[in-house]
């Protein structure tokens, strides 16, 4: 579980590691500028798998997105790259869902795709020559799309307080799921997010 906290003021909003600016939106569609921090770095102390390796360092990503909603649901995109030449690369990321509007907030399944450039599948999950040792060969991996499915809800209390609860399973691609490095599939996460409204 990953607690997060935030603020929302007018367009731009912050909830824990991502921050964002709607610059344009209409009855259908909305336009905003995003930018995370990536954490999928590691050091050799985080686990016994990484002794001997460089650390990976946490990147900082910008880019935009857009909503777009329709009679038959929201479909949503979004590209960002990476801007503190960490691991040089980007993610372009595709999803789709069908909210349900309740009294105070609203529930939205959703499924999506995340396809992963090769410089940055390569940094995180790659292993250099100089890296290698009997049971960590060289790997060298290409670009990947992982698939996610969850559920996202938010929901508002007195207009100022807003609790977002999100809870999914991201499924990793092939270049990922080969790496020595990893030794699952994929990854479920939940998070529980409360963010104050100006």
């Amino acid at each position: 579980m990953i607690p997060i906290v935030g603020l929302q003021y007018g367009n731009f909003s912050l909830l824990g590691p991502r921050a964002s600016y709607q610059f344009f939106a209409n009855q259908t569609l909305e336009i905003s500028a995003v930018a995370n921090l990536r954490f999928d770095g590691y050091e050799q102390a985080d686990s016994d798998i990484f002794k001997g390796m460089e650390d990976r360092d946490m990147s900082f990503d910008a880019g935009v997105e857009a909503e777009i909603d329709t009679q038959f649901g929201e479909f949503g995109v979004e590209f960002t790259h990476d801007i503190s030449s960490t691991h040089k690369g980007y993610q372009l990321s595709a999803s789709y869902g069908v909210p349900f509007m309740l009294n105070n907030g609203r529930i939205m399944p959703y499924i999506g795709a995340n396809y992963q450039s090769d410089d940055l599948v390569d940094y995180y999950f790659g292993v250099m020559q100089n890296e290698t040792i009997s049971t960590r060969q060289f790997y060298q991996p290409g670009a990947t799309t992982s698939f996610e499915i969850g559920v996202n809800s938010t929901w508002m209390f007195n207009k100022k307080h807003m609790i977002k609860a999100d809870i999914s399973y991201l499924s990793y691609g092939s270049d990922i799921k080969d790496s020595p490095l990893i030794d699952k599939s994929g990854s479920a996460q939940i998070l529980v997010g409360y963010a104050y409204v100006f």
